[in-house]
């Protein structure tokens, strides 16, 4: 019994270790949200030393390998960029609330028109008496703070969050890389048009192929970035109101009502979680319900073979005490009859 259950825990905890890693969770900032597989181009292990690897690339053409050139250095235009100012993303959120939705919808519209901005997401929604709307405002970097600043005079403001992230070092690395792997594509066209052999042909065209689609991916990371930093983002929730009303200080009870709420959420939430986690995992429930199920069965068997040997050594015992309980009985020789 004490094996049984033993086993039967670890069957537990192994299908809490695999709903585990069913579920899935993720975290970032703002820039790495967005980013097109950055992780691919390796920048993390990416060091001045290979940049000038890659720009000393050689390759053999007829049985003589090129002789490898110096580093190429870092491109005036990056230089110069360097020296304009730092790459920066900026991002807000805004809640607010007004008594007027129509006029403040409208108001919005012609601040974006006005500062040269653009609707990226919009929507509006009504629940009974109160409408709600939601946009996903980009605006200019350079009208940024007047955006900002502007818009929350529209509306009563309940809170507005600003993020500002720094993306100059990834930016100017990309460009570098981009540089040199165009440097490198030019190096290996030149290589093609002296190659003879067609192994050699082969060979350069292949790694041409491979520079140019690297080619277009940090092409790409550069043209994300770039709208990224020139046009800001900002965040706008709005609902309409009867009357606005100043939130008084929570009391106790209020605070304590809360937390009750938000606990009874969070463990709906989580209870949610492990449903999910076990329906990505279920083919390993079933997999292991059917050894509990096979074990429970064994475990059945064994026990009715054990009860019945029991029973046949008791009942065997029982005769065997019977027939030792029991008085001895003689036989008497048979008198003749006297003739």
């Amino acid at each position: 019994m004490k094996k049984t259950l033993a086993l039967l825990l670890s069957l537990l905890l192994l299908t809490a270790v695999l709903c585990g890693c069913g579920s899935k969770a993720s975290s970032g900032n703002y820039a790495r949200e967005y980013e097109p597989a950055y992780d691919d181009y390796e920048y993390d292990s990416y060091a001045p030393a290979e940049m000038a690897e890659e720009a000393a690339y050689g390759m053999a053409v007829n049985g003589a390998a090129v002789p490898a050139e110096a580093p190429v250095p870092m491109p005036d235009t990056v230089d110069a960029s360097r020296e304009n100012g730092a790459k920066l993303i900026y991002t807000a959120n805004l809640d607010m609330e007004t008594l007027e939705f129509d006029q403040a919808v409208s108001d919005l519209a012609a601040l974006t028109a006005e500062l040269g901005g653009y609707y990226e997401q919009s929507s509006v929604s009504e629940s009974g008496s109160t409408r709600r709307a939601s946009y996903t405002v980009r605006v200019p970097a350079q009208n940024y703070r007047a955006f900002v600043s502007q818009v929350g005079e529209l509306c009563h403001l309940l809170s507005l969050n600003e993020y500002t992230e720094d993306v100059s070092e990834m930016y100017y690395d990309t460009a570098g890389r981009l540089e040199t792997q165009r440097t490198k594509l030019s190096r290996l066209q030149a290589l093609l048009a002296e190659a003879e052999s067609m192994e050699d042909i082969i060979t350069i065209e292949s790694a041409i192929s491979e520079t140019e689609e690297t080619i277009d991916r940090l092409s790409g990371t550069l043209r994300h970035y770039d709208a990224l930093v020139d046009y800001s983002t900002v965040d706008i929730y709005l609902r309409e109101v009867k009357v606005y009303e100043p939130e008084p200080d929570p009391t106790y009870g209020a605070r304590l009502g809360t937390a009750f709420v938000d606990g009874l959420k969070g463990f709906a939430s989580g209870l949610g979680d492990i449903l999910v986690a076990l329906a990505y995992s279920w083919l390993w429930l079933l997999l292991i319900a059917g050894i509990v199920v096979l074990i429970l069965w064994l475990t059945r068997k064994r026990r009715a073979a054990k009860k019945a040997e029991r029973a046949e050594r008791k009942a065997a015992k029982q005769a065997s005490r019977a027939a030792a309980a029991a008085p001895a009985v003689y036989s008497q020789p048979a008198e003749k009859d006297d003739e």
